[in-house]
């Protein structure tokens, strides 16, 4: 049964974290506290020059309702606190007293969410708003961010999750934009249309639902990233799907161009085709050659990196094509590169993060491949991911080549999933015309799990799913059970707050829900109030009550049989609020994903 093995499986924290691909904004950087309440936080610097509106900034202010306001050393100081946050207005946003940028202005705050800023590089500022929710306390929670460039450039972030549902206090709208201080309001902007502003250093689009908490369905921004280029003066404005896949380990640097690394150790001893390889070389292309110590040598740069065919699989030693086009991610407008994690001693990931194809088409796309010891190959791609065609090639290749030691096989349907007993496997798109998405193109927002066979390949095609994170329920005596969502690679934190200060720990069962749930005096528990919110118990973990709060940590594995696998979980702990000397959390349901 899943869920028992699921249970399992975490329980155990059977594999070690591994790099991860997401489907939601993070918080990076430092996190801000205290956290603003309808008002600013303290002055933060910017960690450079920041060019707005034809004037430079050093420092910032940061609201909870999803504005920033630019500064230095506090020259303007920070606008209006109170009504001036949760009652947004175009007028405000062109006389708030200082230049400000809105990546989501809506009456909502910080509610059980954060806010982080990530200001160290000296080449990127970015602020996050972590699970902020609509006044008052609205599901779903939401994240938005918002990234300075010293060029100027501004990047916008909203996740999935953003649906302009008005506040219960009486805002019902939300705006998204920006405008130095003092400016003309100009007209609203259709911004998921792309704008040019023809000059102008103020835009912004208005949204207004209909009622207090009722999700806007013209609301035409979330899970986007809305690109902001200065043209010195005015904008251009562009937006773009969100991106999903984050890299993790270590940057390559310097970023090969339209050639191969030097050689990269895998970390352990790979098997391939009936062969291990201790290392690969890797194409900014995104196509790796596998090694030892070598051996092979590299496939060559130039024209076999950026000239793509699948014929080139069945040339020299093997090769693993993630996703082969005509691609870089090096001479671009936005931060990218090439990131391996190779030091677990049981998988290596290789992230091509960021990459165009040539010649600096947008939108950018992140492919992630990791290899495992036990021979299982994930290819991971972005739905950014369309075969658009460079100025060069038209082509893209996903599969595994086993070089010269076996004969190029037909073509197969990767998204349809299959079983060969052929070593090589592979599917090519070519795309109509240069900067065309390929129609055709049907893995991208996919996971390709290449299983060895040995000989051949089994290949399944599943979604690119989201992690999810719910509470239902309502605990009793105080005890309440929160988390953040069960990230593939990352730790499942189960917080446990109002903890009885008799009691010593708290103990977190984990089963299916039961969203109605169980008064306990109805199964002879003398706990008024009280109520079991699982349908079953697998495992049951305890951690240690501090002060009234513990916290349980679960690694998630990276499994792909696990993707859309969710299990519940609800605390108890000792008191002497009733007879039966127990008091039982709220339920708080997780869905394993990316």
């Amino acid at each position: 049964m899943l869920m028992n093995k699921l249970a399992s499986m975490l329980a155990a924290a059977m594999l070690s974290p591994l790099a991860i691909a997401q489907c939601t904004i993070l918080g990076t950087g430092t996190q801000i506290l205290p956290v603003p309440f309808d008002s600013w936080t303290a002055i933060q610097p910017i960690g450079f020059t920041f060019s707005f509106a034809g004037t430079t900034y050093t420092d910032l202010y940061i609201s909870d309702h999803g504005l920033i306001s630019l500064s230095n050393a506090g020259v303007p100081a920070a606008p209006a606190s109170g009504g001036f946050l949760w009652s947004p207005s175009t007028a405000s946003l062109v006389a708030a007293g200082a230049p400000i940028i809105a990546p989501y202005w809506s009456d909502h705050t910080t509610g059980g969410g954060s806010i982080w800023i990530d200001n160290t590089s000296g080449t990127s500022c970015t602020v996050t708003w972590v699970d902020a929710q609509t006044y008052l306390n609205q599901q779903p929670p939401f994240s938005t961010s918002v990234t300075l460039f010293p060029s100027g450039r501004i990047e916008m972030r909203l996740d999935s999750r953003v649906n302009n549902s008005g506040s219960t206090f009486g805002a019902l709208n939300a705006i998204v934009g920006l405008s130095p201080n003092g400016a003309v309001l100009p007209a609203a902007s259709d911004l998921s249309a792309g704008v040019n502003t023809a000059g102008n250093e103020t835009f912004f689009e208005e949204f207004i639902t209909t009622g207090a908490a009722t999700p806007n369905p013209l609301f035409d921004l979330a899970d986007r990233m809305i690109v902001c280029t200065p043209t010195f003066p005015g904008w251009t404005v562009t937006t773009e799907l969100l991106p999903t896949i984050i890299p993790a380990g270590t940057q390559i640097t310097p970023t090969p161009v339209d050639a191969f690394t030097a050689l990269q150790p895998i970390g352990f001893a790979f098997p391939f085709n009936g062969a291990t390889y201790s290392d690969l070389y890797i194409s900014d292309h995104g196509i790796v050659a596998l090694s030892n110590g070598g051996v092979p040598a590299s496939p060559g740069n130039g024209s076999f990196t950026y000239t793509v065919t699948s014929a080139s699989l069945a040339v020299g030693g093997p090769k693993i094509a993630a996703y082969w086009s005509d691609a870089n991610c090096n001479a671009n407008n936005t931060a990218a590169g090439i990131f391996i994690d190779n030091t677990s001693g049981n998988h290596c990931t290789v992230t091509w993060w960021n990459s165009e194809t040539y010649f600096n088409q947008r939108p950018p796309f992140t492919v992630q491949m990791t290899l495992f010891s036990d021979g299982r190959v994930t290819v991971s791609l972005e739905n950014r991911v369309t075969n658009n065609g460079s100025s060069f090639d038209l082509d893209a290749v996903i599969g595994m080549g086993n070089g010269a030691a076996t004969p190029l096989p037909a073509a197969s349907d990767l998204s349809a999933g299959l079983v060969t007993n052929n070593p090589t496997v592979f599917e090519q798109w070519t795309t109509s015309a240069t900067g065309t998405p390929n129609p055709l193109f049907d893995v991208g927002g996919r996971t390709l799990t290449f299983f060895p066979a040995n000989p051949g390949w089994v290949v399944t095609n599943d979604p690119l799913r989201c992690a999810a994170k719910q509470t239902y329920g309502v605990g009793c005596n105080g005890l309440a059970l929160d988390s953040n969502k069960p990230i593939f690679g990352t730790t499942w934190n189960l917080t446990t707050t109002g903890i009885d200060p008799i009691s010593p720990i708290a103990i977190t069962f984990f089963g299916p829900s039961f969203v109605p749930g169980v008064p306990l005096p109805a199964i002879g528990i003398n706990a008024p109030g009280c109520n079991i919110y699982l349908g079953a118990v697998f495992v049951n973990l305890a951690a240690s009550n501090i002060g009234g709060t513990s916290v349980l940590p679960i690694a998630i594995p990276l499994n792909v049989t696990l993707q859309g696998a969710s299990l519940s979980a609800q605390s108890l702990c000792l008191t002497l609020l009733n007879p039966a000397t127990m008091s039982t959390s709220n339920g708080v349901e997780g869905t394993i994903g990316f």
